[in-house]
């Protein structure tokens, strides 16, 4: 989390415009999860980005009905869908790196 903060505060034009994406924001909305009740001790709460510390998770989602989920087609949707949150995924994923599980000796 300490790594998604400081990418934040460093460049958070990049964060909203991937936020901002008119397909992304379309297929997923806005930013869901809990929010903190006091700002993060660590932060400054009037630096660029800081209206993102609030956020614990930054969690993008999407309700099916049975109808959606059973209709033909629901796979192509569902790929279009995920292709429309690549650039935010991938802005996370840069943020904060890829963790790799040491392998076994």
């Amino acid at each position: 989390l300490n790594l998604l903060r400081s990418k934040l505060t460093k460049d958070p034009a990049a964060f909203t415009r991937e936020l901002r994406n008119k397909k992304f924001a379309t297929t997923w909305g806005e930013l869901a999860g809990e929010r903190y009740t006091r700002f993060p001790r660590a932060y400054d709460p009037e630096a660029r980005g800081s209206q993102y510390l609030w956020h614990k998770q930054f969690i993008v989602c999407q309700s099916f009905t049975r109808k959606d989920i059973t209709a033909p087609g629901f796979a192509d949707r569902v790929a279009t869908d995920l292709k429309s949150g690549a650039g935010f995924l991938s802005w996370i994923r840069e943020a904060v790196g890829v963790y790799e599980k040491d392998s076994p000796s």
